[in-house]
């Protein structure tokens, strides 16, 4: 049997770009801001940000690994990459991004033990009053056997078994609802909008 695991989930995600955002975010705008340039609606519950390009920069582990399970043995995948870095435009109800894993990052220029992974991610949100759509493309390629002790290892003195030709290549869309017409889920997500006062809602996706 095989199995794929997503380390960090969507949701998750957002609220780590949310964190990210107080650290590494800023706003770009080519007018001074005015009385009216921020417009509150929904009875004081949002407050829209609609002449805004919200750029977040963020870091995050997420990443697809691979679970091979035989009746004798148990092979764990993983990519040479622990850290990406995600970037981010945000306008009104539209989000551009994409996400790689660069050599710079701290853990991830080191080749020699685990090879050389690449890795990258585009991906596109649309996120209106109720209704909201994800869609995302990655590619990941080249893994090593994470536990790869308990295997003979194929030349003397390698610590771990590659595999550079290993390719994962995903496609991914994710459709939610949002019930309450008071509870601003762009506040989460994109920050183009401002969440006034506290309120729920009920999301499924």
């Amino acid at each position: 049997m095989i199995f794929t695991h997503n380390v960090t989930s969507r949701w998750a995600l957002y609220k780590f770009v949310l964190a990210a955002i107080c650290l590494f975010g800023c706003t770009v705008d080519g007018r001074s801001q005015t009385n009216d340039s921020l417009y509150i609606v929904e009875d004081g519950w949002i407050e829209k940000m609609d002449n805004k390009l919200g750029l977040d920069i963020s870091l995050n582990n997420s990443f697809e690994i691979f679970e091979v399970r035989t009746p004798t043995s148990r092979f764990v995948l993983y990519p040479n990459a622990p850290s990406n870095l995600r970037i981010n435009a945000n306008y009104r109800f539209l989000s551009v991004g994409f996400q790689m894993a660069p050599n710079f990052l701290p853990g991830n220029g080191d080749e020699d033990e685990k090879g050389n992974t690449k890795s990258f991610q585009l991906n596109t949100s649309l996120i209106f009053k109720h209704w909201f759509t994800d869609l995302s493309y990655s590619k990941v390629k080249g893994y090593y056997l994470e536990n790869s002790d308990e295997f003979v290892m194929p030349q003397l003195g390698e610590e771990y078994i590659l595999f550079p030709d290993l390719e994962y290549k995903g496609f991914a869309i994710t459709t939610g609802y949002s019930s309450n017409s008071k509870f601003s889920f762009k506040s989460l997500a994109t920050q183009t909008e401002r969440q006034l006062r506290s309120a729920g809602s009920f999301i499924p996706a």
